[in-house]
């Protein structure tokens, strides 16, 4: 039965037979009728969108971290190219067969709400963990960080994919798709401008090299975790 409430549309139609389930969908409960607490109204299936964004912009934003910092990466770490593309090799490698995995989980196992926060939450952690790599100046648990952030990521895509097939079927799906790309090729854009000049602000005070580039990690590991109360809150709302 649970299964079951999990994976039913969040706007569910009265009395409405669902096409995969068997089961006859109630009419939604809100916390009133007024325009932002009913779950039927314009205005809750945008704030539902706004939260969808944010898992978006941060995801995108993690997968570019390297590429914004790979000159800097490479010298403090003393590793070459070859070395440095094993970060995105690793982020990029599971997830031939974990997108797939994520899907199933999210489908089978977890349903779309406690999908979205533990993919969320395994974005950040291993955000925190690349970062605690610098502090500790090991490469290899950099890597691991990234194969971390790696099945957090796609497996949150799917789940807010899903999101924005339950909120806005049939009424602004197109427009629910093309927003959430935008604004994740917006967090790669920011995450390519930042992260450099906020490296550079902290010479003067940090003049450990892997030091620095830690604290730089580490200060948008914390901007991260916004996001993941983000997808907190679109698993329970």
């Amino acid at each position: 039965m649970r299964e079951e409430v999990e994976k039913s549309p969040l706007i569910p139609v009265t009395n409405h037979q669902a096409e995969d389930h068997d089961v006859v969908y109630k009419k939604p409960v809100s916390f009133g009728k007024s325009l932002p607490c009913d779950p039927s109204r314009w205005m809750h299936r945008y704030f539902m969108l706004f939260l969808m964004c944010t898992l978006s912009f941060g995801s995108y934003f993690v997968y570019d971290n390297p590429a914004a910092l790979q000159g800097q990466i490479t010298r403090v770490m003393g590793v070459d190219s070859a070395h440095f593309m094993l970060l995105y090799s690793l982020y990029s490698w599971p997830n031939v067969v974990l997108s797939m995995l994520g899907g199933f989980l999210i489908d089978r196992v977890f349903g779309i709400r406690v999908g979205t926060v533990i993919f969320s939450g395994s974005l950040c952690f291993g955000q925190a963990m690349f970062a605690m790599g610098a502090n500790v100046n090991s490469f290899s648990v950099m890597l691991a960080g990234r194969f971390i952030c790696g099945i957090g990521t796609d497996g949150l895509s799917v789940a807010h994919n899903a999101y924005a097939v339950a909120w806005f079927k049939e009424k602004e799906i197109s427009v629910a798709f093309g927003l959430l790309l935008s604004i994740g090729r917006l967090g790669s854009t920011a995450g390519m401008n930042i992260l450099v000049p906020a490296y550079d602000l902290t010479t003067d005070a940090i003049p450990q090299p892997n030091q620095r580039l830690a604290f730089t990690l580490w200060d948008w590991c914390l901007f991260l975790s916004a996001f993941t109360v983000c997808g907190c809150c679109v698993g329970i709302i």
